[in-house]
């Protein structure tokens, strides 16, 4: 293998292959048993996009249905906070994916999302529980009981995700919280505690990564003993003070509030403000025409900005939502629909 490097890929190639045509020989799904390589592959795919799975499924490919992906999907018992299952596995999955020393350093990513409020009663083992409401862990929840009285049930709205992003690739969403919505003082306890069990499974943070909301803001605050910038965002970890953390904000929210600032930006009366940069307004009514420019068949039978949508440049409510489309519209394609309009030499 050290010398023919990429044979020990080859090598698995042919050996789904091999998997294939011997699957494709029993007749009754029923009694198909798919090794692990299959198993792992296919829940890679299915997690990653479960619309082209299924069309993979439907073209003839001979692989695990979904209701079986996610019966080993949801083998380790999902609950609030750190689990200690899904660090093992976590800690499983690094060894099986051969990580080198540098792997296991990276980030720790926050992503907080918006959920409908849902309360159940789940029975796993006899054990009866309500799924579905506030739970920030310990910590965080006894300071909330000692800053009010009483002990109210309160259906979450947003869940609070925790994912490790390796420097090397490995990625791994290994902690969620079911919240009202996480204020700074929540943030706090439930950052530190996740980097030090990171710690503890061989895992280290390098860089702290979520997005300006008030309160990750304010979270970013507490960090700080005097001004972020006057400390090159760099903070002492906490759990181990031999090592640094750095500050990362969103790059994809940053996108996204340029974009929004420059959606606000205009004469009409729903614009907020006047873009100018050496003495030039932006509106975002250059973008408008770059559209229509770039959707005219007669004038470009080939659109120089295929993703440039309607969707994309007039926006909704849902729409200013999605980082996808602020990216569209400040990427390169469409610097160049707006130097070919000649909307970008106004």
């Amino acid at each position: 293998m050290k010398f023919f490097p990429h044979l020990k890929t080859r090598v698995k190639l042919l050996k789904l292959v091999a998997e294939q045509i011997t699957l494709a020989e029993q007749q009754d799904p029923r009694g198909r048993r798919y090794n692990k390589d299959i198993i792992s592959l296919a829940l890679t795919l299915w997690t990653t996009s479960p619309m082209s799975y299924k069309k993979m499924l439907q073209s003839g490919y001979i692989i695990p249905a979904a209701s079986t992906l996610s019966l080993y999907k949801n083998c380790v018992q999902q609950k609030a906070g750190l689990n200690q299952d899904m660090f093992r596995w976590m800690s499983k999955e690094a060894k099986r994916q051969e990580l080198t020393e540098a792997g296991y350093s990276g980030g720790l990513v926050l992503d907080e999302m918006n959920i409908q409020k849902d309360l159940q009663i789940s029975n796993r083992g006899g054990d009866w529980r309500m799924v579905g409401i506030k739970d920030l862990g310990l910590g965080s929840n006894a300071m909330s009981q000692m800053s009010k009285k009483g002990d109210d049930v309160m259906p979450t709205e947003h869940v609070l995700q925790f994912l490790f992003h390796g420097i090397t690739g490995f990625r791994m969403p290994f902690a969620c919280y079911p919240t009202t919505q996480a204020n700074a003082c929540d943030l706090y306890v439930c950052v530190w505690d996740a980097i030090s069990r990171l710690a503890d499974w061989g895992f280290h943070v390098d860089y702290l990564s979520l997005d300006g909301s008030s309160n990750n803001r304010a979270f970013i605050k507490m960090l700080f003993e005097g001004k972020p910038l006057d400390n090159n965002i760099t903070i002492i970890d906490r759990a181990d003070p031999s090592r640094k953390v750095i500050i990362i904000p969103d790059p994809s929210h940053i996108i996204k509030k340029v974009r929004n600032s420059a959606f606000n930006s205009g004469q009409r009366k729903e614009h907020t403000g006047l873009m100018m940069v050496d003495g030039h307004a932006i509106t975002w009514s250059h973008w408008e025409e770059a559209f229509e420019w770039c959707s005219n068949r007669d004038i470009n039978p080939v659109a120089p900005h295929p993703k440039l949508s309607k969707d994309v440049t007039y926006l909704t409510t849902q729409a200013k939502m999605r980082n996808v489309y602020a990216e569209e519209t400040l990427n390169e394609r469409m610097l160049i629909t707006m130097e070919l309009s000649g909307i970008a030499s106004r």
